[in-house]
């Protein structure tokens, strides 16, 4: 199965989680905010490993970023820097004042990742979804206020064309 066929299968599944109505949510230029935002390092971009983070972010009654929270485990040698989320302003559609909402951001650098010999490349959807859709509903149960966000946010990094 193809990476891009776990994230839908993970979109359907996440949107069956209890959420706040967010149909009418404009997600989109958060979304483009963060892809444009976060800064993998060079080193980074080749490694195989699965990279994502599951993020919880605080926001205050106008409806601005004021803390963040990187909800699952990572690995050692992978680091999320969401600093830049901080001072970013929902518009008036989003109607997320004073609660808390949880995102999904992943990395996708499957074209250009540098296998070490041995190493699993990529996990199944199966896992990817059971993975994901356990540290979302954990976050839900523990504050049933949170928005999740059930579409992911993903950063691709492409090899370039020849």
């Amino acid at each position: 199965m193809s990476v891009i066929r776990a994230y839908f299968i993970l979109v359907v599944l996440l949107c069956s989680l209890t959420v706040k109505a967010q149909s009418a949510l404009d997600y989109a230029g958060f979304s483009k905010f963060v892809g444009k935002g976060y800064k993998l390092s060079e080193g980074l971009k080749f490694n195989c490993e699965w990279m994502y983070a599951v993020v919880k972010i605080e926001i205050n009654k106008e409806s601005k970023i004021t803390k963040y929270k990187v909800v699952n485990r990572l690995p050692d040698t992978v680091k999320y820097d969401f600093g830049f989320l901080i001072g970013y302003k929902f518009s008036e559609k989003m109607k997320v004042n004073g609660h808390s909402l949880v995102f999904y951001f992943s990395i996708d650098n499957s074209e250009i990742c540098k296998p070490k010999p041995g190493q699993k490349i990529f996990y199944s959807p199966n896992q990817v979804v059971g993975i994901i859709y356990e540290i979302l509903e954990q976050t839900r149960l523990e504050d049933p206020r949170t928005i999740i966000e059930p579409y992911p946010i993903i950063k691709m990094y492409m090899a370039p064309q020849q």
